[in-house]
């Protein structure tokens, strides 16, 4: 738990710091992420679809995934667990996003919008740091409508590379053909545990020095989970809210 806290103050300095650099070691990311006209990643997804509507889950301060289609906006919808402390950092650099990023816990998205609500539902780099992957995709699946797609991309085995640091506390990789989560205590073929409810179709890429994962998963029907992983998770942000102020009022 206290490493996870940490990985929290970890992520907020790595934004301002990207934020101060307009972009770092990646200026084309920052120049992609605050223009004000930015295609849609994936528009071949969206044929047949007559006003599709996306959800960008764990976006960071702005969404990468575009909200335009030649001369068709695309209603698109962003959140993150930080978005309030972005907030803040991008009125600091007088930075406007072309998405707000609303504020929501991947494992608790239906707090925020209703269930079938989207036809893609999209997290980039951010379900490894997760506190519990399995119920983050459970509830990706649940704001996702029955024959939407909810699409993963995360580079290989992530934690690992990073020896655990920060918030990178699961890996993701492919096995054969199933999609796994594991990390050093568990692991969890979340092609097996979705089979009957969603079609799990996954490969690998390059990027760069790095393999990437990418994880297309056809909803079929409604997802249900033990109302006890839910409450794990509960307590579980509860201590962690209660160690963050305790650490908070500390240092004051």
């Amino acid at each position: 738990m206290s490493r996870w806290l940490a990985g929290i103050d970890s992520e907020i300095r790595f934004w301002r710091e990207w934020f101060k650099t307009s972009g770092g070691r990646w200026p084309e990311g920052y120049q992609h992420r605050t223009s004000h006209n930015v295609n849609f990643l994936y528009p071949e997804l969206l044929e047949g679809l007559d006003e599709p509507k996306v959800l960008d889950v764990g976006a960071g301060p702005i969404s990468a995934i575009g909200n335009k289609v030649e001369n068709r906006m695309i209603d698109v919808a962003a959140c993150d667990p930080l978005a309030l402390v972005y907030a803040d950092i991008m009125k600091k650099f007088e930075v406007t996003p072309y998405i707000v990023t609303e504020f929501a816990l991947s494992e608790r998205l239906t707090d925020k919008y209703p269930s079938q609500s989207f036809d893609i539902v999209h997290m980039r780099n951010a379900l490894d740091h997760s506190i519990n992957p399995l119920l983050g995709l459970y509830n990706l699946l649940n704001v996702c409508k029955i024959g939407g797609l909810v699409i993963l991309e995360h580079a290989e085995n992530e934690a690992k590379y990073e020896n655990y640091a920060g918030l990178h506390q699961w890996n993701i990789s492919k096995k054969d053909s199933d999609l796994f989560f594991w990390n050093r205590d568990s692991a969890i073929n979340v092609s097996a545990v979705l089979e009957g409810a969603a079609e799990v179709s996954t490969i690998i890429s390059s990027r760069g020095e790095r393999p990437w994962i990418t994880a297309k998963i056809l909803k079929c029907k409604n997802v249900v989970f033990d109302s006890y992983y839910m409450n794990l998770y509960d307590q579980i942000i509860t201590k962690a809210a209660f160690l963050f102020f305790s650490k908070t009022y500390r240092q004051l």
